[in-house]
């Protein structure tokens, strides 16, 4: 009778559990320090590659035309881009990424551009810091060198999932 009551209690408590505290996402690593070459490495629908990690980048990650071809990726959709009077075409398509990072679930979908042209001569494709599994990314440029004072400078991330950008907001 104390066992029928201890399970009745038990479930009647993991009913009440709220569903948003039951599907609550992990947390995310702290930090990615980026020195030097800002390179990671991470898997592509199971193949090692290595991206070049860049705060200038906007929109899905963009990896080199021979990349795309040693993988066989067939796109499914096509993708511009201006670069003042150049415009790059190119295309995309849905693939698996392994940042080889728990809490995330490995490995997770992710749209992946590419185009005639390279996007990274020292790596094999280039991403944004809004793609990567981190509550903060940091680029160190250098050494700190006495008397310098770091400033940080929030970035907020807009444009949705498709055309995504960082900034910060300043009042004029």
């Amino acid at each position: 009778m104390l066992a029928r009551l201890v399970f009745v209690l038990t479930m009647a408590l993991a009913i009440a559990v709220p569903v948003s505290a039951q599907t609550a996402p992990p947390a995310l690593p702290d930090e990615l320090l980026l020195e030097g070459d800002n390179i990671i490495d991470v898997t592509l629908n199971g193949m090692p590659i290595r991206l070049e990690v860049s705060a200038e980048a906007f929109g899905p990650p963009v990896i080199n035309p021979e990349l795309a071809e040693r993988l066989l990726l067939l796109s499914t959709f096509q993708r511009g881009w201006r670069f003042g009077p150049v415009t790059v075409t190119g295309v995309g398509s849905t693939q698996l990424m392994d940042f080889g990072r728990a809490p995330l679930p490995m490995p997770v979908p992710i749209t992946v551009t590419w185009a005639d042209r390279a996007a990274s001569t020292k790596a094999d494709g280039v991403i944004g810091v809004h793609h990567l599994p981190y509550a903060r990314v940091t680029f160190r440029l250098a050494a700190p060198r006495a008397g310098e004072e770091m400033v940080r400078f929030p970035l907020k991330s807009t444009g949705g999932a498709t055309n995504t950008r960082l900034g910060t907001e300043v009042t004029v």
